[in-house]
């Protein structure tokens, strides 16, 4: 992503490689800050997670039980298979 792209867009990138692109999910940092809408407009410069940063990403609790039940996976079928183990 550049630096100047907003937040929403990193939010539809995950989005967009969901399973189910429906799910209600939550991105965080590992220091615990979630992120919300009202940072969705904001750069990635603006939250300062350049040049490089992790995001944690958390099925909304509501919905976390009834995805363990229904699948193992989140992820689009196409996206699991590009992942590697290390």
């Amino acid at each position: 992503f550049a630096v100047f792209e907003q937040f929403n867009t990193v939010y539809e990138f995950v989005r967009e490689n969901l399973d189910n692109s429906g799910l209600p999910f939550i991105l965080s940092l590992p220091t615990g800050h979630k992120f919300d809408e009202a940072d969705g407009e904001k750069t990635l410069v603006d939250l300062r997670l350049v040049p490089a940063t992790i995001l944690m990403f958390e099925c909304d609790p509501e919905y976390a039980d009834a995805i363990n039940a229904a699948s193992n996976t989140i992820l689009k079928p196409d996206v699991m298979m590009t992942l590697q183990s290390i």
